[in-house]
């Protein structure tokens, strides 16, 4: 129950002009107001080869991030990643991600979070005039030295959005997600609801005003993970 602002940029572009190598990064930033030992801050660098052959995208890559959490280092991750998009229509396409990550604890006082992680996500895109649906499914497992994050989870989610260039958007989605951590003493599980709608206007120079509200609703056998959470957000987002 505290208020927090957050912060993310991003770039991405090719190492030269003439290759599919591309660059790119990002830095995340939350700051709790009444909280900070939940603040975080992450930098990510990586890069990966862009291919188009026919009705094809493919994408592998390479990728690396720090994570710090309330001032202390938490974690770094160095993973790799393959991308697949087929061109289904001019207004339609399907995606394969496919992606490993090595994690190490940055920090003694987060012991246990050492490990590795896979995750596989497949997405359906349609999109036309502003409009754009998405449907997108992910499987992800996890095996650390700590069971208490390990979980594999399974997770479908529905969205729904229209932004014109400029003026009034507005966008609405649902996901459920399921969590197994079979590994626990006491195994345990848990669905994870989230309700979302938002609304945004588009002005002149790439500058998008958002406002989103969001409801989450986490149901676990152990009653001790289990919670609400509403989170009303105002926002800005600018394009390069």
């Amino acid at each position: 129950d505290s208020p927090m602002a957050d912060a993310f940029a991003s770039f991405s572009g090719p190492w030269d002009g003439h290759s599919g190598f591309r660059a790119e990064g990002s830095a995340y930033l939350v700051r709790y107001f009444d909280a900070d030992e939940f603040d975080q801050t992450q930098l990510a660098v990586g890069g990966f080869y862009d291919w188009r052959p026919g009705d094809w995208r493919l994408r592998v890559g390479v990728h690396g991030s720090v994570l710090a959490l309330g001032g202390d280092s938490y974690d770094r991750k160095i993973g790799g990643r393959l991308w697949a998009t087929r061109y289904l229509t001019d207004s339609s396409s399907i995606d394969l991600r496919v992606s490993h990550d090595d994690v190490t604890e940055a920090d003694s006082l987060f012991e246990g979070i050492q490990g590795d992680r896979q995750r596989v996500e497949a997405r359906y895109n349609w999109y036309r005039d502003g409009h754009r649906l998405q449907l997108r499914y992910v499987n992800e497992s996890n095996d650390r030295l700590d069971p208490a994050v390990s979980p594999s989870r399974n997770g479908f989610a529905v969205q729904y959005r229209y932004q014109p260039e400029l003026g009034l958007g507005y966008e609405a989605g649902v996901s459920i997600r399921n969590s197994d951590y079979d590994e626990l003493a006491v195994p345990r599980k848990e669905d994870l609801l989230t309700l979302r709608a938002g609304l945004s206007y588009g002005f002149r120079d790439n500058w998008l005003v958002t406002l989103d509200y969001q409801r989450s609703d986490n149901d676990s056998s152990d009653e001790t993970f289990s919670y609400d959470r509403g989170r009303l957000a105002l926002g800005a987002i600018k394009s390069f």
